[in-house]
């Protein structure tokens, strides 16, 4: 699983300062489901609703898991492709964006794995003359 469903935890980009927050459960006291499920962030002393536990994200590129980290950056044709190995309680996953997109993801058993799936993503794409941008 990856950013793209929402937990606890998630760092989520705030729609009033852009900065990163992390995503909670307020005590809501409620007994049912779906209120149990909510995530929030909270920037200063507002609360902005997130989405749903194990929901979809309205703008995945606004989400990040709590252990991310990009491996790699590359500009081809005027565009940045990027990748992202993630970790949960799934396993590892290899995330590929375009602009900001997700177009390409892949689960892996380990993180060895994880990282070779990801330099071979990467020397696939200097081969065709893509320009390293990590940096």
């Amino acid at each position: 699983m990856s950013a793209e469903r929402l937990a606890v935890g998630d760092r989520v980009r705030c729609p009033k300062c852009r900065g990163w927050h992390p995503a909670m459960q307020p005590e809501s006291g409620s007994i049912t489901d779906y209120a149990e499920r909510m995530l929030y962030i909270k920037c200063r002393q507002s609360l902005f609703y997130v989405g749903q536990i194990g929901d979809t994200a309205r703008h995945p590129q606004d989400v990040k898991s709590p252990l991310q980290l990009e491996l790699w950056r590359v500009k081809s044709r005027g565009r940045i492709l990027s990748c992202e190995l993630r970790c949960d309680a799934n396993g590892w996953d290899v995330l590929v964006r375009l602009d900001g997109e997700s177009v390409f993801s892949r689960s892996c058993a380990t993180e060895d794995e994880a990282r070779h799936v990801a330099n071979g993503l990467k020397q696939d794409e200097l081969k065709t003359g893509a320009i390293d941008a990590s940096g």
